[in-house]
């Protein structure tokens, strides 16, 4: 239902809106108290966000239901 659909949008959002605090924060960390060179911390970041991003779209955004959906 559009409701459902619109829960389902809501819940990847806020995880997109998690993943990029921790972009920030991990860049930040990584570059200005860790002293990493600017595009190693980027790379690195970048791989563990994208790596976030798949697991909380399967197993927090778009999670099917038990009872078969």
């Amino acid at each position: 239902t559009f409701k459902e659909k619109l829960f389902e949008f809501f819940k990847f959002m806020l995880g997109r809106a998690f993943t990029m605090i921790i972009e920030l924060l991990g860049f930040y960390l990584l570059f200005n108290i860790v002293g990493v060179p600017k595009l190693v911390s980027k790379t690195l970041i970048t791989v563990i966000v994208i790596i976030l991003n798949f697991f909380i779209s399967k197993f927090f955004a778009f999670k099917k239901e038990k009872n078969g959906q």
